[in-house]
């Protein structure tokens, strides 16, 4: 893909990208949460380029039930806790070139946990038993942007003060793609839900 703007002033801008291929997961077996005989639930992909950054999240979906309504949440699962003060800040992947990711069980049990913390009746919250694996993939521009920038997915801006990779001709920014592969067999083992005192749906 390419793009060219002409600006009032008459400058002209341009620049061009390419989307990055298509990834395949190499989990040779759907995946059960909790992994069997395992202490960290992993997931690895194939890639045909060692220029891409990947970025990895699992959301899950959750309804708790307040005043008669069930409200849905969906939150990210951390790969991590940092302790802060006392308090457990979740740390979540960072966008990386590796293309395997490993979450250890006892981070995920964790935060299933605090999803009802505070609430003494845990069978005011339903789990869905599938949770949602995406990887985002970025074309080789957003790669170099991200590598030198090192900033949040969120804050793909660019100031002109700083000294940052730039793709576009004759000015500054970043034009790219990225994608972004689900990977959907995976689900929750519907007794592990159920031993935080959750209610199940399958979904």
């Amino acid at each position: 893909m390419e793009i060219e703007a002409l600006l009032p002033s008459g400058k002209r801008l341009r620049s061009t990208t390419v989307t990055p291929n298509d990834i395949s997961f190499t989990n040779q077996n759907p995946t059960v949460i909790p992994p069997v005989n395992e202490n960290y639930l992993n997931f690895s992909w194939q890639a045909q380029s060692t220029y891409n950054f990947y970025d990895i999240r699992i959301l899950i979906t959750y309804y708790k039930n307040e005043n008669g309504n069930n409200i849905k949440y969906v939150k990210e699962i951390p790969i991590a806790y940092k302790t802060n003060g006392g308090v457990d800040d979740p740390i979540y992947p960072s966008a990386a070139r590796q293309t395997i990711v490993s979450y250890p069980m006892e981070v995920v049990t964790g935060f299933l946990e605090s999803i009802s913390a505070g609430d003494e009746n845990k069978s005011n919250f339903t789990v869905e038993l599938k949770p949602k694996v995406e990887v985002l993939v970025m074309d080789e521009g957003l790669s170099r942007y991200y590598s030198s920038t090192s900033q949040s997915l969120n804050d793909l801006s660019v100031r002109l003060d700083e000294n940052d990779y730039t793709n576009i001709e004759g000015g500054y920014g970043i034009f790219g793609t990225y994608i972004i592969k689900s990977y959907t067999s995976i689900s929750f083992i519907a007794s592990y839900i159920q031993s935080f005192g959750y209610k199940v749906v399958y979904n």
